[in-house]
């Protein structure tokens, strides 16, 4: 099975060849590997240039975006599988054979795996909710679009991307593409390192609303009425989610010292969650001079996080504040730590901490 790999760059001269090198070294027989640039000023072109004898295609020109870029590689790809690796990701070891081994043992379309957020050197896990019905693409799509891969025939059938979308031209082809019947494997399968940090954290609020934008036309376009109300619904909070993460970050300092006198200075602190978001919410800690005394995960075979001690939750000491961090996780958690001779005070959720310190300062979205 042919493999068509897209990576599209500008000025990446700090992360294409690691891009680069990860596709080459999956040492997979029938690849394609074809890399569009936007015109770099910087080393980009000369880095591409290293490795011409593995990159089947590769052109530098002015483009209209990253949606127009990768629509440019799909019109090149000759693949009967193709997917888009960012200049600034890489796979993991042995990804395109496990991809064609599921296509090849499966009758679907797209397969979906897992990706690793790498941030400052560390590969960290989130959990994200896996899709089970249709209409559940209308309010998260799921299917984390570093580690996709689609059938190339798809493109022709259904569309390329839509580059009046800036930001979520690949929510809106998912989602054209799996309410118009295409069938998706998810694989437990970790295929892509994904750089945390391309885009800002008004980018992200951006990109809620163009997701808004994008799953309300696709509901007009299938009818869905039904689906309307959940709709706004679920965008207006997650709108209010985007809006408090602008405060979070621009008021970091602010919030540290609004945290610090909510707890006693003397206690004993755990994160629940060694992941991306327990990395945020060690980072507040660490700007209200709260120390922990280490991270708890079930989930883990690391002994260590940011510098601190992994341990399994019936080694809680008694008595001690435990932040919770794993969004979805969040009751089975309390329960168990209830169960366990938890007082409520002693159980702080992540997410409603933050928004209670950003309350008063949000303001509505226009």
């Amino acid at each position: 099975m042919k493999i068509s790999i897209v990576t599209v760059c500008f000025n990446s001269e700090a992360t294409i060849e690691r891009a680069i090198q990860s596709v080459i070294a999956q040492k997979y027989e029938e690849l394609e590997y074809i890399v569009i640039d936007g015109n770099s000023s910087d080393r980009t072109c000369e880095i591409i240039r290293k490795y011409e004898e593995d990159i089947s295609y590769w052109i530098s020109e002015p483009d209209e975006g990253i949606y127009h870029a990768m629509n440019k590689g799909i019109a090149a790809a000759t693949g009967q599988v193709i997917a888009f690796l960012n200049s600034d990701d890489w796979y993991n070891d042995n990804t395109l054979s496990k991809v064609r081994h599921y296509f090849e043992n499966n009758d679907v379309d797209l397969v979906s795996g897992n990706i690793y957020f790498y941030e400052e050197g560390e590969a960290l896990v989130e959990d994200i909710p896996k899709q089970t019905a249709v209409e559940d693409y209308f309010f998260d799509i799921g299917l984390p679009h570093p580690a996709l891969f689609a059938r190339t025939a798809l493109f022709p059938k259904y569309g390329s991307f839509d580059t009046q979308y800036k930001i979520a031209a690949d929510y809106d082809w998912m989602l054209r593409v799996c309410t118009g019947g295409a069938r998706v494997l998810v694989v437990e399968d970790f295929f892509t390192y994904f750089s945390c940090g391309g885009m800002s954290t008004a980018g992200k609020y951006q990109a809620v609303k163009e997701q808004r934008r994008a799953a309300l036309a696709h509901m007009e376009r299938t009818g869905r009425w039904d689906l309307q109300e959940r709709l706004e619904a679920h965008y207006k909070e997650r709108l209010h989610l985007a809006r408090r993460n602008i405060y979070y970050i621009q008021n970091m300092d602010h919030v540290g010292s609004r945290l610090k006198a909510l707890y006693p200075q003397d206690g004993t602190f755990y994160i629940w969650g060694a992941g991306k978001r327990g990395r945020q919410c060690l980072e507040l800690l660490d700007r209200a001079d709260i120390p922990i005394t280490g991270f708890v995960d079930s989930y883990t075979d690391s002994t260590t996080f940011m510098g601190h001690e992994i341990i399994r939750p019936e080694r809680i000491a008694a008595k001690s504040y435990v932040f919770v961090t794993p969004q979805g996780h969040t009751e089975s958690i309390r329960q168990y730590l209830q169960e366990h001779g938890f007082a409520e005070s002693q159980i702080i959720d992540f997410s409603d901490l933050i928004d209670r310190l950003a309350a008063s300062e949000e303001t509505e979205d226009d």
